[in-house]
C-alpha cells in the first residue's frame, strides 16, 4: 500500500511533531525510571532515547514509513511500563506518607511509637508488601520500593522530616 502526502513539508512537520512528543515522553520515562527501577537500570532508558537517531536518519534517507515504525517501537519499549510504575510510585508515596502520619498520631495518643503498624489501615492494601516499618527505642523508619527492594525510598525520624532515596 502506497501512501502519499501532496505537500512533502507536511510530512516533515508531522514527523518532527511526532518524534518530539515521543522523545519528550521517553525523557519523562527515563526520569521516572530513576525513581522506580534505579540509577543503573535507568541508564538503559537514556541509551534507548539516543536510538531515535536511527529513525531520523531513515527519514532523511526517504525511508519514511520505516522511520515512523521504529519511532513507535522505541516509544513502546520505554513509555508504557514507566506510566504504570510512575502511577505505583505516586500511590506508594501517598501511602508511605500516610503511614508516617499514622505513626506520629499514634505517638501523640500513646506517648510512644508503635512497635509495628499492624493496626494501620492501608488505602492501597495491594502495596502493603512494598512498605516496611522499623522501630528501635525512640526512633523509627519507613521504607518503600516500587519495583525492586534494592532501590528504595526511606524516612528516618532521627534524620529529620525529609524523605531519602537509595537508587541501587
Amino acid at each position: 500500500m502506497k501512501y502519499s502526502i501532496k505537500n512533502k513539508n507536511s510530512l516533515v512537520i508531522i514527523f518532527i511533531c511526532f518524534l518530539s512528543i515521543l522523545i519528550t515522553l521517553e525523557i519523562l520515562s527515563a526520569l521516572f525510571a530513576y525513581e522506580t527501577i534505579g540509577e543503573v537500570t535507568s541508564g538503559f532508558y537514556v541509551l534507548m532515547i539516543f536510538l531515535n537517531i536511527i529513525p531520523i536518519l531513515l527519514f532523511i534517507l526517504k525511508r519514511k514509513l520505516l522511520s515512523f515504525f521504529i519511532t513507535i517501537i522505541i516509544g513502546a519499549i520505554l513509555i508504557p511500563g514507566q506510566i504504570l510504575l510512575g502511577h505505583k510510585l505516586f500511590l506508594l508515596k501517598n501511602e508511605s506518607a500516610s503511614v508516617v502520619n499514622y505513626i506520629y498520631k499514634y505517638k501523640i495518643r500513646n506517648g510512644k511509637y508503635p512497635v509495628d503498624i499492624s493496626e494501620y489501615r492501608y488505602k492501597y492494601p495491594e502495596l502493603r508488601n512494598h512498605i516496611t516499618y522499623n522501630f528501635k527505642d525512640t526512633d523509627f523508619s519507613v521504607y518503600y520500593y516500587v519495583s525492586t527492594p534494592n532501590t528504595f525510598h526511606y524516612y528516618v525520624h532521627s534524620r529529620g522530616y525529609n524523605w531519602g532515596y537509595y537508587p541501587d
